[in-house]
């Protein structure tokens, strides 16, 4: 076997096991699609985290209202509702909602949906979650590695 080989070999193993660890930013319940209802075209995602909150953004494929529903237990079981934004043509179907109010160091989950403007009809949930900044600064660690040359 050939050091190209061996590189190329270790090198999917690697990306096969970080794709496995990495965290899920948005995971579907497994319900099943159907065709009169919204769809959350590209997953949810969430920036700007500070000490009090985080943005969520989403995107759906046709007119539709974002609602989020935020809770510090990941079964959601005492979670605050959100009305996000009505996602139009106009915005390209997106839509971005800041959450406030977290408690702070603790982890945060979220649950997007889409509503249809009727009203009758909700996208399949995508769930996610966010850690806020902390107040007290902590220790960052920086490794860098480099391969050796024969």
């Amino acid at each position: 076997m050939d050091r190209r080989t061996v590189l190329r070999a270790g090198a999917m193993s690697a990306g096969m096991l970080v794709a496995g660890a990495l965290p899920a930013g948005a995971q579907s319940s497994g319900t099943p699609l159907r065709r009169d209802r919204p769809v959350l075209t590209h997953g949810v995602q969430t920036g700007d985290v500070t000490t009090d909150g985080a943005l969520v953004w989403t995107r759906a494929d046709r007119p539709s209202r974002m609602l989020v529903e935020v809770s510090h237990d990941p079964s959601f079981r005492y979670a605050r509702r959100l009305r996000g934004p009505v996602l139009t043509p106009d915005t390209d179907g997106t839509g971005k909602l800041r959450v406030r109010g977290v408690l702070p160091g603790c982890e945060t989950y979220y649950r997007v949906r889409a509503e249809d403007l009727d009203g009758r009809t909700v996208s399949e949930p995508l769930t996610g979650s966010f850690r806020d900044t902390h107040r007290v600064p902590r220790p960052v660690r920086v490794q860098h590695a480099r391969p050796e040359r024969p």
